[in-house]
Parts: C-alpha cells; structure tokens; sequence
C-alpha cells in the first residue's frame, strides 16, 4: 500500500506534457469522500489506490472527480495522431519513428530539444515515488496544433540523457493532439517502454487543463499489487487521471531501475517565441527510495544544458526543507 504523506506548502506553479484525443466508454464507477480537496491531505484518493491493486498484473486507464469522488474506469487513448515525447518517440503524420531524449532537426530550442533538471540516485537506492505541484502558465501567443507542439512534464527514467529506457511521466501539452490546439493544454499521464506495445504506442491518459490551474503529478509504486500508478489531478477543476501498469513480464516496468527523477521543457518545430507557453515551475518536487524514505538524491544540474543564443532554454533549480525533509524547485522556460 503506498504510503501516505502530507503537504504543508500550498504554493505552486504548473504546466505540463503530452495531449491526445480518446474514444472510450465509461466501464465502472466508485464513490468516496465528499469533503474539499487540501494539500494537506495524501494526493492520491485512497479509495483509488484500492480500486487500482483489486487489478494486480493489469494495465489500464480511469479518471474521475474529486469532489464529489467517483471513479471511472475507460478505454485508454488510441495511439493515432499522437505526438510522443522526445524521451520516448515521436509521431508524425500518422508515420511511427523511434527518437532519444537528443531529438531530430524538427526540435529546435537550443539545449538539442529536451532540457531536463533533476537528480541520480543511482549511487543509493532506486526511486518508487516523484511528485510535483505547478500552476500551467500563460498559453503561447500563437495557435496551432500536431505541429509545433510544446511539452513541460515531470518523471522518472532508467536513463539520460540518451538511451532507450524506460518511463513514468506526467505533465502539460500544448497542440499535439490534431485536433485541440496550443490554446487548450492536457494534463497527461504516460508509460514508456524500451520494447513491445508502449513502444510505439501511447500508452497513459489525460484530461483538459487551463491557464492557471493548480495541477499535482504523482508517480507511485505500489507494493502490495506490483504496479506503478500514475496520477495526474487538477485541483481548479477538480478532477484526475491516472494510468497504472503492472511490474515485470515482457514490455512492462522492470522494479527498481528508475535512477533518474525528471523535469524537462521540450518543444517540436516551435521555431518562435510565440510557440511557447511562459515559464513552469515545478514545486514540492520530492522523491521516495524503495524503503519509502523522502529523498531527492544527489542534485543533478541540466542533464541536456541549454546553450546557443535563440530560443534558450533556461533552468534553475533550488532545494528546501519541506514536510518530506527536502523538496526542489525547478523553474523552466523558453526565451
């Protein structure tokens, strides 16, 4: 069961990866508290993490209000017309190609096109747990969907910053879906595979975010079932996603190799200013060993250092004692 912490900071900065359209019919419905989400309380409804561990050795999506709470179990999003991240791979006009956290020549910021802070804790135990809070910023000046597209996103990988690993991943998207716009952000969830079906396809979920939402990524592993759940929830509209997969057996999440905890700025073809959002900046960013101890690890600086003179990527990244020990900070953005 995972362990349940609290939050004594209430202030927060957000936005986040990955947007795709899904078709799905509501399977199955649950009902809890009834009482006003706090940041005081555990993230992740406790009533979910029971329906998520009634389904060991499964995968699957569900999403749902928090207040009043419910529980909606659907149909995961199909993976056409979707524009993956640049740690994982990317689509494009329908055509599948495999792409590292060093993207192609569509990519254009100049840290090579994924800027990532964050930290390694291979020289300790492994991470079982990231969680971060951030306000979605302001939405870029121009409109436009599939391409350009914009990703902001925290989580956990094998590797960095160029490797073919695996993935725990949530965060906000701008235009990637075909068919919302930069206009009209997501709040994702994503697994990603080094091989088999979450290789080539999307494999996660999402709801509809907005400029100034409160938003709260939590990826967690959870021992009593063997699974990863991955949560993503907006506070403003009240309402969550998740995505949750089994550990061990061909495709899925090996336990006990995710090393790195992430935050990363990504853009597509965004050749202008005007593409991008304003800057994130991730809050209460924390991490958990496999003995369930608060930890960050050793501070990483950039893992993809922004350098060049248009379209830089900067990043800053501070820490704080917080209700886990020590929390970061990490502020990205675009100029």
């Amino acid at each position: 069961m995972m362990k349940t912490h609290t939050r004594l900071t209430a202030t927060i900065m957000t936005t986040f990866i990955l947007a795709l359209m899904v078709s799905g019919t509501p399977l199955a419905f649950a009902s809890a508290p009834t009482s006003t989400p706090s940041k005081t309380a555990p993230e992740v409804p406790t009533a979910l993490i029971s329906y998520v561990e009634q389904h060991p050795g499964t995968y699957g999506c569900v999403s749902g209000t928090l207040v009043p709470f419910t529980i909606t179990s659907t149909t995961c999003p199909a993976s056409t017309n979707n524009i993956r991240d640049g740690l994982s791979m990317k689509t494009t006009s329908m055509t599948t190609q495999r792409v590292g956290p060093v993207p192609d020549s569509t990519y254009s910021i100049t840290c090579t096109g994924v800027c990532l802070a964050g930290t390694d804790n291979s020289g300790s135990t492994y991470y079982t747990l990231w969680d971060a809070f951030a306000y979605v910023p302001t939405l870029p000046s121009s409109t436009y969907s599939s391409s350009p597209y914009v990703l902001e996103w925290m989580g956990l990988a094998t590797c960095v910053p160029s490797c073919s690993g695996y993935l725990v991943q949530g965060g906000n998207a701008y235009g990637v879906d075909g068919s919302s716009n930069s206009q009209n952000p997501s709040v994702f969830v994503e697994y990603v595979s080094s091989s088999g079906t979450c290789s080539t396809s999307f494999c996660g979920n999402y709801i509809s975010s907005a400029t100034g939402d409160d938003d709260n990524w939590e990826m967690n592993y959870l021992s009593a079932s063997s699974q990863w759940l991955l949560y993503g929830q907006d506070y403003t509209k009240s309402t969550y996603t998740t995505y949750y997969i089994p550990v061990g057996g061909s495709g899925n999440m090996p336990y006990s190799s995710l090393h790195y905890g992430l935050t990363a700025v990504e853009g597509g073809a965004a050749n202008s200013a005007s593409d991008w959002p304003g800057t994130v900046t991730f809050t209460s960013v924390v991490g958990e060993d496999t003995s369930r101890n608060y930890q960050l690890g050793t501070q990483g600086t950039n893992f993809a250092g922004p350098s060049g003179s248009s379209l830089t990527a900067s990043i800053s990244y501070s820490t704080s004692s917080c209700y886990a020990g020590t929390c970061a900070s990490i502020a990205l953005g675009v100029t």
